[in-house]
């Protein structure tokens, strides 16, 4: 069996399953090592759930850019649940105990719309006191004001590859990860 690997709490391996996912790690990565180089130092993220493990992955490739540009490895995280109200409590939330935040990183372009939508509310303009990242390439993140940069999950590569994957199916568990790519645009 083959699956998109959004499932919660296990790896898909430890489950016995085959998996084609995004990078979503090295993507989180790619998204906060372009926030640091373009000079932004207070950096928060708006992480998803605890319990899932696209979550947990891009947590870890935020903290890892962290790290990798000199900044305290921890970060500013406050978590979400995927949904653009999650998104934009976690950005008030984030202001109120982190004022002098420069920038933020969702991991999604929902929470990252939420966050828009909390600073835009707040009078705090985007890109220019706060930038903003979000994860997926939802078409939302095109129509957004101002439109957002976010990291595109190669969507139909990965629907096309499972399918092979289920199709040559030969009882072995393999875990393809695809690459991901940074789409820069007006809110960063």
């Amino acid at each position: 069996m083959v699956r998109f690997c959004h499932i919660p709490s296990a790896r898909p391996a430890a489950a016995g399953l085959s998996c084609v996912d995004a990078d979503n790690t090295g993507g989180a990565r790619q998204a906060v090592s372009y926030l640091i180089s373009s000079g932004r130092r207070a950096i928060a993220t708006i992480a998803g759930p605890s319990n899932m493990i696209v979550a947990d992955d891009r947590l870890a490739g935020y903290r890892s850019a962290l790290a990798e540009g000199g900044l305290a490895p921890d970060g500013i995280v406050c978590r979400g649940d995927f949904t653009v109200e999650s998104g934009e409590h976690a950005m008030l939330r984030l202001l109120d105990r982190h004022p002098a935040l420069d920038a933020v990183f969702a991991a999604s372009d929902l929470m990252a719309f939420g966050a828009l939508r909390a600073l835009r509310r707040l009078g705090v303009r985007v890109p220019d006191q706060v930038a903003v990242i979000g994860f997926d390439d939802a078409t939302l993140a095109r129509h957004t004001t101002p439109r957002l940069t976010t990291v595109r999950q190669p969507v139909e590569e990965m629907g096309a590859r499972s399918v092979a994957e289920l199709l040559a199916a030969d009882g072995r568990c393999r875990t393809v990860v695809l690459p991901t790519s940074l789409v820069l645009r007006e809110s960063t």
